[in-house]
């Protein structure tokens, strides 16, 4: 079941306050997770996509963060993969530095925690250069294209929840 979501949402972190309206976004029922990157005023709904289809994952990617499905739900073992839109949501993903935060809020009221780990660029969209097949740990992926769609670049950013 699809519904329209429309909130606003105040996070408090440290010294900044993040307030962000999400609006006319459709998602799969009962999903309201948010990706907040406070070094780079990142504040994005995440959308559970159910769908393999490049067109539908590249229409999500317009008005929100896309877990990949197949991969791990953020928190949990295994690696969950996130994707943005580097023309609007992740256009400066890569100014990111290891150590800092990356927080999952979750639907449940949950906020995770997850330091960065790695970054890099690759020519390739295959996630197996970064050797987290079959890892443990409780890791998340954000990736985007440059430009959108075409994997000329990819970025990944590799961060694991403390």
């Amino acid at each position: 079941m699809k519904k329209r979501l429309y909130f606003i949402s105040v996070l408090v972190l440290g010294l900044g306050v993040f307030i962000f309206f999400s609006g006319n976004k459709t998602q799969s029922a009962g999903t309201s997770e948010m990706l907040l990157i406070p070094s780079l005023n990142v504040a994005v709904s995440i959308i559970y996509v159910d769908s393999m289809n490049n067109d539908d994952i590249e229409n999500a990617l317009y008005s929100a963060a896309v877990h990949q499905k197949g991969s791990a739900i953020p928190g949990n073992v295994g690696n969950a993969q996130i994707m943005g839109s580097y023309n609007n949501i992740f256009h400066n993903l890569l100014n990111i530095n290891v150590g800092e935060s990356v927080l999952v809020q979750r639907d449940n009221g949950k906020t995770l925690v997850f330091e960065v780990i790695d970054k890099n660029i690759s020519s390739s969209h295959d996630l197996n250069s970064l050797n987290l097949k079959n890892d443990k740990r409780r890791l998340l992926t954000l990736t985007t294209t440059d430009p959108i769609g075409t994997g000329n670049l990819q970025y990944f950013v590799v961060a694991e929840l403390k």
